[in-house]
């Protein structure tokens, strides 16, 4: 297998002898062997290790193990423990997203910081097919169903050209030693159910199933490429670039082949969905639909009379700015604006007026944030009835000099918060609130 694995570096052009490589190792069978393999082959590497704290004391001896693996190795050594439910609760992302999301960050800032040339993760071919089936069930395009990259970025997968049977073999053989992790053979997970119970079925049709996906991962890369350099020529031909904004012809609708699919390519960039492209299409064939207005969370497409213009809702006029639910962040006037999911079941209501904490399932999306205007009213928790905003102000004994920077969150047209001061109780959480929506307010000093 070293011979293989030497092959695979050198055809696939992955790194150079000279080049430093870091090595993302879990403790598993497969980065156990990746790490074996760059020891064998004398390769300059260093060795990382993340402990999500899930598992308690197994994840704790999971990173004496790799420290004591590195060591042997004479490697450098790096390790860090993660919050990983406490991330995953304020930002509203699985456990899976959230684990990605922490190691895949800290790893490039280790990259950075000790100037690797190269991050390695342990993925193999069994990987590719579980990551083309799990994408597949999703709904994805061409670039989900070409699995995992053996090279993108700055990162490699020099294990894609073996099955874990043979990963495993090659351990039996050298008489490696590695950490068992109980929570891979939780079904809860989607990859372990596709992992554990629906490659097993397909290998009763295809017992080599794992390279029968690895061959069509290879074509449909391909494939993706062609299609890439396609959709890049028609978007030069349709596309015109102003300097803050895109200009598409309504035209695009009946004169460009599979237009709903080389839209959302051009748009999907700036947030616009597939959902949000095909009516956008729809619109342009209805004569009654100019002025028609699509968001994105940072961007909006208008219908105009002869084409879409497409620009960012931060207008210089106006300054309106939109939040989608998928929001993390919206910096505006020297302030920042924090969004994040929370568990109803574990929520304790912040004192706080800079925190508002809303019924997710109340609102509208995607919210608009504006300067409150003359006329403006919403009802201020805790109070019975509605109220003038700028009588609210007055009664709070705002500054004059502060009441130009008050801005609104609004959800349909209606108020949801006057930032920083008072929510609106129309959007309150209650007893029957199964998701609670946050932002947290900040601002520069």
């Amino acid at each position: 297998m070293k011979q293989a694995f030497l092959k695979f570096v050198e055809k696939e052009k992955l790194f150079a002898p000279e080049e430093r490589v870091l090595l993302a190792v879990s403790g598993g069978l497969d980065s156990v062997v990746m790490a074996h393999l760059f020891h064998r082959s004398s390769f300059l590497f260093a060795v990382c290790h993340c402990n999500f704290q899930l598992r308690g004391a197994d994840a704790d001896g999971d990173a004496d193990f790799v420290r004591e693996l590195a060591q042997g190795y004479q490697a450098p050594f790096h390790s860090v423990c993660f919050d990983t439910r406490t991330h995953a609760a304020e930002r509203g992302l699985s456990i899976e997203m959230a684990a990605r999301e922490l190691r895949y960050e800290w790893f490039q800032m280790l990259c950075r910081e000790h100037s690797y040339d190269w991050l390695a993760a342990a993925h193999h071919k069994n990987d590719t097919a579980e990551t083309m089936l799990l994408n597949l069930c999703k709904g994805t395009g061409i670039a989900g169903l070409h699995g995992i990259r053996a090279k993108h970025g700055n990162i490699l997968r020099p294990l894609s050209f073996a099955t874990r049977a043979q990963i495993e073999a090659y351990a039996r053989k050298h008489g490696l030693s590695w950490r068992e992790d109980v929570s891979n053979q939780d079904n809860a997970y989607q990859r372990n159910l596709i992992r554990n119970k629906v490659l097993p079925r397909l290998r009763e049709i295809n017992p080599d199933v794992e390279n029968a996906f690895a061959r069509s991962a290879r074509r449909l890369a391909a494939a993706e490429r062609i299609v890439q350099k396609q959709s890049d020529r028609l978007r030069e031909q349709w596309v015109e670039k102003n300097r803050e904004s895109w200009s598409i012809p309504l035209s695009v609708a009946d004169e460009l082949e599979e237009a709903a699919y080389f839209l959302h390519d051009w748009l999907k960039s700036v947030g616009f969905n597939e959902k949000q492209t095909e009516n956008m299409l729809q619109s342009a064939r209805d004569p009654k639909a100019v002025g028609k207005r699509f968001l994105s969370a940072t961007h909006q497409a208008v219908r105009d009379r002869e084409a879409f213009i497409i620009s960012p809702v931060c207008l210089s006029a106006g300054e309106r700015y939109f939040v989608s639910p998928e929001t993390k962040r919206l910096d505006f006037s020297g302030q920042s604006l924090r969004f994040s999911h929370k568990d109803p079941g574990e929520y304790t209501i912040s004192r706080n007026s800079c925190v508002g904490a809303f019924d997710f399932d109340k609102l509208t999306f995607p919210l608009e944030l504006r300067r409150w205007e003359k006329g403006d009213r919403f009802k201020p928790l805790g109070l019975k009835g509605s109220k003038k905003v700028s009588d609210f102000l007055i009664d709070s004994k705002v500054p004059r000099s502060s009441k130009e920077n008050i801005w609104v969150l609004c959800s349909g047209g209606r108020i949801v918060w006057l930032v920083g001061l008072r929510m609106d109780d129309r959007f309150k959480l209650t007893g029957k609130t199964t998701r609670v929506w946050e932002a947290e307010l900040f601002v520069e000093k």
